[in-house]
């Protein structure tokens, strides 16, 4: 997965980069969060998107970390290797057809879907995760 630094206006490179995938990652270093200073530490996160958000057919999308424990990276190699771990295993997830084999593979079936697995999600496997209907 190849990552590429964007300058995005008005932020400041000595407090705060970015990193994009063209998968739709993000890794962002930060030293300064709401103008505190803080440790220098990566966060790794991916476009997700929510089906059914709120009451409307709407879907909402927004950046969820890759890392369910919503973990800092020292390096930027480790939250790269963490990128590609979750792409992985969203991989198997778009191979699956049934909810036992969701199951098998998140242990909790997750709220939102990453916008580029949305695509290649097998139809079957999308319509479980984005039911709405509550469970018998």
């Amino acid at each position: 997965m190849q990552f590429i630094r964007k300058k995005k206006r008005g932020q400041n490179q000595k407090v705060r980069r970015s990193w994009f995938s063209e998968d739709g990652y993000r890794i962002v270093w930060r030293k300064e969060v709401g103008g505190v200073r803080v440790p220098p530490r990566f966060q790794a996160s991916v476009r997700i998107v929510v089906p059914h958000y709120g009451n409307g057919d709407e879907d909402l999308q927004m950046w969820d970390f890759v890392n369910i424990k919503r973990r800092l990276y020292k390096t930027l190699k480790a939250a790269e290797e963490d990128c590609e771990k979750h792409k992985q295993l969203w991989a198997k997830a778009c191979e699956a057809t049934g909810i036992r084999a969701l199951q098998e593979i998140f242990s909790k079936l997750p709220l939102g879907i990453p916008l580029w697995a949305k695509k290649r999600i097998n139809r079957k496997a999308y319509a479980l995760l984005t039911d709405n209907q509550p469970a018998r």
